[in-house]
């Protein structure tokens, strides 16, 4: 497995264009995809993973708010050792909640 996901992809959707069709109920509990504030935002798993070969790569600041970084730097004045970067945004916001 990589990331809790099994290697092969294809088990769940496909990988060709942009990772669509996607069906994987199961990432929800991993982070909140199909619910929440991702809810309809997104249309193909290339949205946050960016390589297509590794899953574990992704984005989390090429969207909506997230894409201005002296705004998201500006939210996170208080936060101690902030860094824009998506595995960052990640550790502190697991579930994809702004208050986690």
């Amino acid at each position: 497995e990589a990331g809790f996901f099994p290697i092969d992809c294809n088990l769940c959707h496909t990988t060709e264009p942009g990772w669509s069709p996607a069906g994987f109920p199961d990432h929800d509990p991993i982070f909140p995809i199909y619910s929440g504030n991702h809810q309809g935002e997104w249309h193909a798993c290339s949205a946050c993973h960016i390589n297509p070969n590794n899953i574990n790569i992704f984005s989390c600041i090429d969207c909506h708010e997230h894409n201005n970084q002296a705004d998201m730097a500006n939210e996170h004045e208080d936060e101690n050792d902030y860094v824009y970067e998506s595995s960052a945004c990640y550790a502190c916001h697991p579930t994809g909640e702004a208050d986690d």
